[in-house]
């Protein structure tokens, strides 16, 4: 039975990015392998291979409860590092720490690192950037926080159109592969916004009991109160008129 469960989405990581931030990211080894399977309970996870029965000791990739399983887990190993204000996020095996100074994420790294040296997590050194960035690649978004900007990695773009060049009149596709497209598809379509430009409009408004006044822009606009607002306080006419 498949367990409905949300993990981290680009929008989110969106919202949690500060302008000036350093990135540290970090990778797993080997993710699902860190969790054991309770022994009564391996013999559901049995495969045959070449007429040998196999069964996983531990959590194997490709079960559809894996995902949600893991985040749970990382989720409850990662609890007291947030709690002593520590920014990091997690999909799955890609981490990402978070800090508004130089220095701060390399204090937060090893802590994080000694957390899971204790823990018996194993860290990808080569799919890591252990040393501070203000610009790093995380879920297939290249994320600058000196900019405010973010795009598309050049792997996820390749991804993508891989998988649409498959798609072509009169040829027939797998549900797996069709999947893949959809899934891919749907993660470009959030396209993550860090800081729109800076933007200042002068407005200026003035208000009374029976009409109001505006300019914005070099533009007029101008009305009369009617109804249930002939009865409303000036004070509150004023903030209208600013709408």
């Amino acid at each position: 039975m498949r367990l409905k469960f949300k993990m981290l989405t680009v929008n989110q990581v969106v919202s949690q990015i500060r302008s000036e931030d350093w990135f540290v990211t970090i990778d797993l080894k080997d993710a699902y392998f860190h969790v054991s399977i309770l022994p009564q309970h391996r013999k559901f996870l049995r495969f045959a291979f070449r007429g040998e029965a196999y069964q996983y000791r531990v959590l194997p990739f490709g079960l559809a409860l894996s995902p949600c399983t893991f985040t749970k887990c990382v989720d409850a190993a990662l609890a007291p590092l947030r709690l002593q204000g520590i920014r990091i996020l997690n999909y799955i095996d890609d981490w990402l720490i978070l800090a508004q100074s130089e220095h701060m994420p390399v204090q937060h790294r090893d802590v994080v690192l000694a957390h899971m040296k204790e823990l018996g997590l194993r860290v990808n050194a080569k799919k890591s950037a252990l040393s501070p960035l203000q610009r790093t690649t995380y879920l297939g978004v290249v994320w600058d926080s000196t900019t405010m900007q973010a795009h598309l990695s050049s792997a996820r773009i390749e991804s993508i159109l891989t998988a649409v060049t498959r798609v072509k009149e009169g040829r027939s596709l797998t549900v797996k592969q069709f999947q893949r497209l959809l899934g891919l598809m749907a993660a470009a379509s959030n396209g993550p916004v860090l800081g729109a430009p800076c933007c200042r409009i002068m407005l200026a408004t003035d208000a009374s009991l029976t009409s109001w006044a505006a300019v914005m822009s070099g533009h007029p606009a101008r009305g009369l109160w009617s109804g249930c607002h002939l009865t409303w306080h000036i004070n509150c006419l004023e903030m209208l008129a600013v709408f």
